[in-house]
Formats: C-alpha cells, sequence, structure tokens
C-alpha cells in the first residue's frame, strides 16, 4: 500500500467512526456509498459513509485488471459490511462524459451509442450479480448526473459535443432504470430535478463543471425515504 492509500484508508477509518456515532445517536442505519467521485457528495453527511474508488467507469466494475480496480476493492469492502445494511453504487457519469463517444468514434460511428451503452449496462449488470452473490439484497442504482458543462480540458482526442453528451446521459439514464425495474433493484433518480431545461446541471446544484453539491441532498433524502 503507497502513500496516498494509506492516507485514503485512515481518513475513510475516521468517516466510518464518525458514520457509526451517528448512526447510533440518530437511530439510523449506516447507508454505504460506493462511485466514483461523484459520490463524494454524501461524505461526511448523516449516515452515509463513502468509498472512494477513484475514477472508476460502469464498464470497468467488473474488469480486475482496470487501472483503478474499483470493482475488485468494492467486493473486498464489502466483507466489511452487515449484509443488511443499504448499499448505494453511484457510476456511469465518466462512461457517458468520455467512453461512449470515444468507442462510437474509433469504431468509425459503426456501432449505434445506444448500443455502446447498452454494453455498457449489461456490464454493470454483472457487477451488481457479484455483489448479490455476496449476499446483499438492499441495493440501489443510482442515474448519473446532469451533463457536465466541462469543456475539453485532458484534450481527449475524441470528446462529444454538449448537445451529444447531454443525449448520452439522458440514454444511459434511461437504460440503467429500465434495467432496475426489470430486476426490482431500487433506482435513485440524481439527474431529473437537478437539471435545466436544456439538460445541464442547474447552477445552483453545480459545486463545480462536473459535480453537484451538498444542496442536493434534501431531495436525494425524499426519494430514499421512499425507497428504504
Amino acid at each position: 500500500m503507497n502513500t496516498t492509500e494509506l492516507k485514503i484508508a485512515g481518513k475513510h477509518e475516521i468517516d466510518r467512526v464518525y458514520a457509526i456515532w451517528r448512526s447510533i445517536t440518530s437511530g439510523k442505519e449506516i447507508i454505504h456509498v460506493f462511485g466514483d467521485s461523484h459520490a463524494s457528495v454524501f461524505s461526511n453527511y448523516k449516515t452515509f459513509l463513502t468509498y472512494p474508488v477513484g475514477s472508476g467507469t460502469a464498464y470497468n466494475l467488473v474488469n480486475e485488471n482496470s487501472s483503478t480496480k474499483a470493482g475488485k476493492n468494492i467486493l473486498k469492502a464489502l466483507k466489511r459490511i452487515p449484509k443488511s445494511e443499504t448499499l448505494i453504487f453511484i457510476f456511469g457519469e465518466i462512461d457517458c462524459r468520455i467512453h461512449v463517444y470515444k468507442q462510437y468514434r474509433e469504431k468509425s460511428k459503426k456501432i449505434k451509442m445506444e448500443n455502446i451503452i447498452r454494453r455498457i449496462i449489461e456490464r454493470y449488470d454483472s457487477f451488481i450479480g457479484s455483489v448479490k452473490n455476496e449476499g446483499h439484497e438492499n441495493i440501489i442504482v443510482s442515474s448519473v448526473p446532469p451533463t457536465s458543462i466541462q469543456k475539453n480540458k485532458y484534450g481527449y482526442k475524441y470528446y462529444a459535443p454538449q448537445k451529444t453528451r447531454i443525449w448520452i446521459t439522458k440514454e444511459f439514464n434511461r437504460q440503467l432504470k429500465r434495467y432496475c425495474q426489470a430486476n426490482k433493484i431500487a433506482f435513485l433518480d440524481m439527474h431529473t430535478e437537478f437539471e435545466t431545461k436544456e439538460g445541464i446541471a442547474k447552477e445552483e446544484f453545480r459545486l463545480d463543471t462536473t459535480h453537484l453539491n451538498k444542496k442536493i441532498l434534501l431531495q436525494i433524502e425524499r426519494q430514499l425515504g421512499k425507497l428504504l
């Protein structure tokens, strides 16, 4: 374990202690949130306990050799979590912002983007199946947030125009919601209430060009109240 990993592990242990304390004092169970950087909106909030897995993608959760090893690390963390406690998964924003369009262009536009998204959902489904195989049934899958206003700051060769990214995000969430309904998995909508009519994040809910801020949590808690 390198120095960065030690710091992350140490911070997580501190957060876990505080989450347990808040759970005891409030009488509410801990809710475990796994995701890319968008999961951080739940950090240090009530009885939510977040797990940092870096820039993990929905597509690569089943890939044990991915650069982030997100899926592998999640399955390892699950061994410490009581089977009765609720898990939230927030993945897919990086797939939508970068990888769907990238694959579309690299395949010379011969594969429809909705089919690329379908393949991502299928692999995400496979990972959720692995979580269920560990004995966890109280699972909530979150949509991805509204499309970011971030420009191509990292200089990707293929980076979709904003209108295309808005379409990708909406199509991903549509397919993900349909998957959840078909498999009787609770679906958390982190998109609809927080987007403008154009399809980007409302200004009052933006933390930066990509992430939502903690102002969303009141609406999210109302949704969770109906799902739990």
